[in-house]
């Protein structure tokens, strides 16, 4: 009976060790695709943001051909202030909103859609304003083209991760715990990147 318990336990051990063994390399295949996934929409979003920027600055002198007036003052964007710490908070919430609504992509396959979509959009804000910049006011250039372009490294680093984390989130359902030690990568990666915004946010403030 003694033998016949020996061998039970070691048949329970061997599939305990061929499990881990599975679940280690399944870890090890799907972070080195996760890095794949990573580096490649970076350099998609980068190129989509880049085009996006020049179009802001022939949008810009396009208007300003067509003696256009703008609906927001762009120049406001240069005004170098000390900065209240209401006004401070205020502007961190708002460049927040982006970073939330990209982790909440991450948990689904329009990811990469709204990445490629926001990352145009905040191209062609750039580009708009730092067009303005150069014609209007030089002096505040600095000042309105450092944290701008600070932000958007943040938020283009911050979409690849989205991305990256959308197309290997469904299937860490297939062992269990996975889900959950995925999603707090994902949280840190989240935090870590809000942390950078609130000091371009104070960044802004203080030039």
């Amino acid at each position: 009976m003694k033998y016949i318990t020996d061998g039970e336990n070691k048949l329970i051990d061997n599939e305990k060790s061929e499990n881990v063994a599975v679940r280690t390399l399944y870890t090890m295949a799907r972070r080195k695709q996760r890095r794949c996934y990573f580096s490649y929409s970076l350099i998609f979003l980068c190129v989509i943001f880049f085009l996006s920027l020049i179009a802001g600055c022939l949008l810009y002198i396009y208007f300003e051909r067509a003696d256009t007036e703008f609906i927001f003052d762009v120049s406001s964007l240069g005004n170098a202030s000390a900065g209240t710490l209401k006004s401070i908070l205020k502007n961190y919430f708002l460049s927040f909103l982006p970073f939330a609504l990209l982790f909440v992509l991450g948990f689904t396959s329009l990811s990469s859609l709204i990445s490629g979509l926001l990352c145009a959009g905040f191209g062609a804000f750039c580009g708009f304003c730092i067009t303005n910049a150069l014609k209007s006011f030089p002096e505040g250039l600095l000042s309105a083209s450092v944290p701008l372009g600070l932000y958007c490294i943040i938020l283009l680093y911050f979409s690849a991760i989205s991305v990256s984390f959308s197309h290997s989130m469904r299937p860490s359902r297939q062992f269990k715990g996975m889900l959950e030690e995925d999603l707090a990568c994902y949280l840190r990666y989240l935090l870590t990147s809000a942390s950078f915004a609130l000091a371009v946010c104070i960044i802004h403030h203080i030039i």
